[in-house]
């Protein structure tokens, strides 16, 4: 928010590049390792489902049950960031696919 309110970027935009430089970053310091091997490593309880990657579980859930487009925006974001830190083809891309019981974010094969 401070940074929006010296930028004049607004509020969402800000949290959502700073999701995708976070996830970057912790892509690129898991570089080499498979990403579901990553995910673990961050809470996100990764499990492979008919060649996709589900996340059982969203460190942000209780922030995002008040502010879900924004939570689940951000981690978006924060995914699509680990994908391109872990560098090369990883074979996924990340999308919303919001389903009871699991986070917002799922990772699909790469078209």
């Amino acid at each position: 928010m401070e940074e929006s309110g010296a930028t004049g970027e607004p509020v969402r935009e800000v949290l959502h590049r700073r999701a995708r430089e976070t996830g970057v970053r912790l892509g690129e310091d898991g570089e080499g390792q498979e990403v579901v091997r990553l995910l673990e490593r961050y809470g996100f309880e990764p499990r492979r489902e008919d060649g996709a990657v589900v996340l059982g579980n969203c460190p942000f859930h209780a922030l995002a049950q008040a502010h879900r487009q924004t939570v689940c925006g951000m981690n978006l974001q924060l995914m699509c960031g680990v994908l391109e830190g872990l560098g090369g083809d990883t074979g996924y891309e990340a999308r919303l696919a919001p389903e009871p019981g699991r986070c917002c974010v799922r990772l699909d094969p790469a078209a």
